[in-house]
Parts: C-alpha cells; structure tokens; sequence
C-alpha cells in the first residue's frame, strides 16, 4: 500500500485521498479511546508528547487577558518548559503542588490564563487530583494536562471529566507500544481556534501568495486540525493507529483485565 502526505495531489493514484481517509480514521480512533466527543473535540497529531505541549506553548496567547501559567510543581521538563513562552510575554508564572493544599488553589484570581497539570509523576508515579482541572475552568482558565504517563496506565474519559480538559498531550506509543513516533494534542475545537501558530509549512495552507515588495503576502490556512498539524516521522505511523485497531484493541484489554479483578 502506498501512502502520500495529505496534501499530495498525485495523479492518477491520488494517494493523498487514501492518506487523508486514514488520517481522519486515526483522529477518530483516538477520539473514541478517550470517550471524547466528535463535535466537540479534535486531535492534532505530533510526534510525541513533549511536540504537542509545545505547540501550545508557541501558539497559545500569552497577553495582558492571560494573568498568568500555572504549572504542577512535580511535571516533565516538557511542561516546565512552557514558562519560556509565558516569560517571554510577560506574563507571570505560578508553580502549585497537584495534591489539595488547603485553599492554596481556591485562593487564586479569576483573571484566567493557562492551566497546566500533570496527570501522573514520571518520578514517583503519584497521579494527580483531575477534579482541579474543573475548578480551574471555573476560575476561568483553560486546561491543559500532560497525560503522557497518566494514559498509558490508567482509562481516561473525556466526557466523564465533564469536559473540563481543553487540551490533552500524549504519546500514543506510549499506550499501545507500536507504531513509534507518534503522539498527538486532542483538544477543544473552541480551545484550538485561540491558538495561534506563527509559522506555516506543507499542507497547513490552502492558498500562498507570494508579493515581489517588501509586504508578507496573503496565506489562507486550512482549518485547525490541519493548519496546527505538526510533521511526524511518517505518515504511515499516523495510519496505522487507526487501520490496525490497536487503541480498540488496548481497552479491550482493559477491560478484561478490570472484569477479571
């Protein structure tokens, strides 16, 4: 089988329609494993965790509106990271611990902003508290949380979070082994239209002008699910989530396993 990238137009095969179908079966497969619903979530695939929390990182809008990122004391250099974005705009950044400490979280303002949390440690694999990511949407803060370790040991619904997780970062080979190389941001299609990517390449436009002054041009972008699209190794590991059934497959697993206890 052969397998283009999306926004191939080769002629006659037209194997870019093929890649695309099994690009939108493998957003579909991650949206059902998750129990997220379609209408209201989207999946942005990446190559890991780590590209998809950056991608938020650059594109998310730290202004004067954002009061300030609010990261888990214990989380991944990745997640650490993201204060250079927020530093970088000026915006204040607060580190709190994920277990209940009295009103140390209730005690923050109701400006809103970004906030980060990390479902499970990499280094004592304490998993956190998710019921403070619906306190932070009442607080007026986006959500994100960092489920790299947190899916890959433990079931996660969406909808039973109530919705209250923005955006979600994973590594999809972390879950189910094989293919290597591919992780993805599902998130919000609200959430997704405040991001912001400042650079374009591939197939995340439609339409490039190029102007022979010294003016930028025009660039019509594609829709978000494509104009955030960040390259991974190959397409075909990006297929194959959804072709080979291997997320269906892992919470089969799953299950059996709690059925059996």
């Amino acid at each position: 089988m052969r397998v283009a990238p999306t926004h191939s137009t080769d002629h006659p095969i037209r194997s870019s329609i093929l890649s695309s179908a099994y690009a939108q079966a493998a957003r579909a497969a991650v949206l059902e494993f998750f129990s997220a619903d379609a209408s209201e979530y989207d999946v942005i695939f990446t190559a890991n965790c780590t590209a998809a929390l950056r991608l938020v990182g650059e594109s998310y809008p730290f202004t004067s509106n954002a009061s300030r990122l609010i990261l888990p004391v214990d989380a991944h250099n990745s997640v650490n990271g993201l204060r250079e974005f927020a530093t970088s705009a000026g915006i204040p950044v607060q580190y709190l611990p994920m277990e209940r400490c009295g009103d140390q979280f209730s005690a923050l303002d109701n400006d809103g902003g970004l906030f980060v949390m990390t479902g499970q440690s990499n280094l004592s694999g304490l998993k956190s508290d998710l019921n403070l990511m619906a306190e932070a949407k009442q607080k007026g803060y986006d959500t994100l949380l960092d489920a790299a370790a947190l899916a890959s040991t433990t079931p996660l619904s969406l909808r039973a979070l109530g919705n209250s997780v923005d955006a979600m970062a994973i590594s999809l080979y972390k879950i189910i082994g094989y293919p290597t190389g591919v992780g993805c941001l599902v998130a919000r299609k609200a959430f997704l239209a405040k991001l912001n990517k400042q650079w374009f390449s591939g197939g995340t436009v439609v339409i490039v002008q190029v102007m022979l002054v010294h003016e930028p041009g025009l660039a019509h972008r594609s829709h978000d699910s494509v104009r955030l699209q960040a390259m991974v190794d190959c397409f075909w590991m990006v297929t194959s989530v959804g072709r080979m059934g291997l997320l269906i497959f892992c919470r089969q697993c799953r299950q059996n396993v709690s059925n059996s206890r």
